[in-house]
């Protein structure tokens, strides 16, 4: 890790093994790579930093021989099912997956306050350390992967203390329901496979973090494990299905996924879908009103989730069981019991998911630019509940801002919008227009988000020709186009390693098998630098706009990426810019949460003072800007609640997007759809 052609080769090699490409001698030169104490820190750092995510990826087959003092050997299994998944996401995270099975519990295990089963004064004196597998007659295997505290409690129940356990039927019997309880959770299994570990705060002998680098061996325990590592439960479902639950929900992990959970929160993948529910949600929205038919499209669904998220907190009653609908927030999050008419929806579900993403967006080690932020602006004589804030202050670092909305409501606005356009690089300017804040002003809810990535793969500009682009009207335009030739490389790629991903579907949403299977529409993959975010390029045949947008949906999108194989493919890709503007009461309300925009005294989660039974949202509004370019991306959004009164050739694919067209970016690692839109005319900038 310590040269950059090291790092590289390592890249390639992971990338090989996810998908499924790996040759037995390479598969042996990544097994050595891995057992470079600083390749090992590395990808600790990417397990670290992910903790609370889940992520879609498969265990790969390798093991890993012992360099360091104490840590075991983690053999691959000889009956792990077939990793049919590739993932595109920035490979430390797929190594970093390889590695969590062994090395993570070496760490978790040398730490202090591993139970002592001879202390009888200890309450959990009856959990034993223990390194030998166990058989249930109940159907089920369980292995411990190196040393564990646990203990078999009955047939069909399991206390797991530290460590990590791979667990799977036997063939002699079917399984019974197993549950394997942890401190953060349980895991709930039915005839499956799967691996669960759980963590703890402090790795005295183990690893020491600062803010840069991690070393090993250290006899003292590092601040930033002591801060990061804290009770986590992880379940990486192998095959089968297995729910992971806890006092504030439920997930359920399928085939080749990575559940994680922090102790008394529930796992992030609830946000993650609810967020991208909500983003195709909106998209059909926009896209059948009045002012956006015909036109570009372009918005940040999660700029406007988590803006709507925070207001929701404090909605009460039927608006707020209106505005968790469209929200689309998770039946795991619903409230039961006599209070659930008052407040529906166990929110801290929704907003630890935020919090954990935002965390993920804002780290400092970022190979792109990112940055979200959010605030609250509210009238000084209008007292914020301490509940609301604290609910919103740690999840979206939402810091309160005192405002003078009564006697000063114009200038206010010009410092929101202020504020706006110093978070986005001042792409979003007047984001409230005049009027939108006046004296009866109490509460402004504002989110920004500002990305500018480089293409891992940057379009030669000297290819770039003036090319028509045929419009729905059947016009044809000339336009900048950009191309990749299909021969085009990756620096540090091997030779004849393709830097894209494609794939060709029909009618039905199916991959396209053969030359009788008519095309529909293509998928392109475009990753940034770094391979954490990506553009999603879906581009139909010519007039298959609308139909390509009736499909769109969270499971039928990822199952499309999922689809795609990295492959040589000549591309063409339009230069444009966009700037879009929407005011969103009319659109909110068609989707179902009309009653926000109303006074009905519903919103009293904010204050407790009498003037709360009369606030209401008077407005919700988005900005948003893209540019997309031969050196690659730059896009901001930002978002305000005021609260007041889509052919082969003969030899290679050709991905000719010279018509309209649906993107996105979106985050590889968790699925986040950042933002999304559609390109009918590159011409024109709005």
């Amino acid at each position: 890790m310590t040269q950059e052609n090291e790092q590289l080769e390592l890249q390639r090699l992971v990338t090989a093994l996810i998908d499924q490409q790996i040759t037995d001698e390479q598969h042996a030169r990544l097994v050595e790579l891995l057992q470079d104490p600083e390749a090992r820190a590395y990808y600790l750092r990417q397990i670290d930093m992910h903790a609370r995510l889940q992520w879609k990826i498969a265990a790969p087959s390798i093991s890993i021989a012992p360099s360091l003092p104490g840590e075991p050997v983690v053999e691959a299994q000889e009956d792990e099912p077939p990793r049919t998944l590739r993932f595109p996401m920035w490979v430390p995270l797929a190594a970093a997956a390889c590695l969590a099975i062994g090395f993570i519990f070496w760490a978790v295990t040398q730490q202090s306050g591993v139970v002592d089963p001879g202390d009888p004064g200890n309450p959990e004196a009856q959990l034993a350390l223990t390194s030998k597998p166990v058989t249930l007659e109940s159907g089920w295997h369980i292995k411990p992967v190196g040393e564990v505290a646990m203990k078999v409690i009955d047939n069909s129940r399991i206390r797991l203390d530290h460590g990590e356990l791979f667990v799977e039927s036997t063939e002699s019997t079917t399984p019974s329901d197993l549950t394997i309880e942890t401190a953060a959770g349980s895991a709930h299994a039915t005839g499956t496979k799967f691996y669960v570990g759980t963590h703890t705060p402090g790795i005295p002998g183990g690893t020491q973090t600062t803010d840069t680098t991690e070393t090993f061996g250290s006899k003292e325990t590092g601040k930033g494990n002591d801060m990061n590592l804290k009770k986590v439960t992880r379940v990486l479902v192998l095959s089968g299905v297995v729910t992971l639950a806890n006092s504030h929900g439920t997930v359920e992990g399928k085939a080749n996924e990575l559940l994680a959970a922090k102790k008394g929160n529930s796992p992030t993948k609830l946000t993650i879908q609810s967020n991208s529910d909500f983003a195709y949600d909106m998209y059909h929205q926009f896209a059948k009103e009045k002012d956006s038919i015909g036109k570009n499209m372009f918005f940040s669904p999660y700029s406007i989730s988590s803006a709507l998220a925070m207001a929701t907190e404090g909605a009460r009653g039927k608006t707020a069981e209106e505005m968790g609908s469209v929200l689309r927030f998770p039946k795991q999050a619903r409230r039961l019991g006599k209070d659930a008419q008052m407040i529906p929806w166990q929110t801290s579900q929704i907003h630890t998911g935020m919090g954990a993403l935002n965390e993920r967006f804002n780290r400092k080690d970022k190979p792109y630019a990112l940055n979200i932020a959010n605030a609250m602006w509210c009238e000084q004589t209008f007292p914020l509940r301490q509940q609301y804030i604290d609910a919103l202050n740690e999840p979206y670092g939402a810091a309160v801002k005192p405002a003078t909305f009564k006697t000063n409501p114009e200038g206010e606005r010009k410092r929101i919008n202020e504020w706006v356009e110093q978070q986005t690089n001042n792409r979003i300017k007047e984001l409230l227009a005049p009027g939108l804040v006046d004296s009866l002003t109490r509460l402004v809810l504002t989110n920004a988000i500002f990305f500018k990535g480089d293409w891992a793969v940057k379009f030669k500009e000297k290819q770039t020709r003036d090319m028509p682009f045929t419009l729905a009207d059947g016009g044809k335009p000339k336009v900048k186009m950009m191309m990749h030739t299909a021969t085009a490389k990756r620096e540090g790629a091997k030779k004849g390693e393709a830097p894209f991903r494609y794939a060709a579907f029909n009618a039905k949403g199916a991959p396209v098998k053969g030359f009788r299977d008519k095309v529909s529409f293509e998928v392109l993959e475009l990753p940034y630098k770094g391979d954490e975010l990506s553009m999603i390029v879906m581009l139909p045949q010519a007039n298959g706009l609308a139909k390509l947008e009736k499909m769109l949906s969270a499971d039928r999108v990822n199952q499309w990426i999922g689809n795609l194989k990295r492959q040589k493919v000549f591309v063409m890709l339009p230069r444009f810019k966009m700037e879009t503007g929407y005011a969103m009461n009319k659109s909110l309300k068609a989707m179902g949460m009309p009653r926000a925009f109303r006074p009905l005294g519903e919103f009293t989660g904010l204050s407790d003072s009498p003037e709360a039974r009369e606030i209401y949202i008077t407005a919700v509004v988005h900005k948003a800007f893209v540019e997309v370019n031969e050196e690659g991306t730059e896009a901001a959004a930002a978002t305000a609640v005021v609260f007041g009164g889509r052919s082969a050739g003969p030899r290679y694919p050709s991905f000719r997007a010279d018509r309209p067209f649906v993107f996105m970016i979106r985050d590889n690692a968790t699925g986040s759809v950042l933002f999304l839109g559609r390109l009918m005319d590159p011409t024109t900038d709005e």
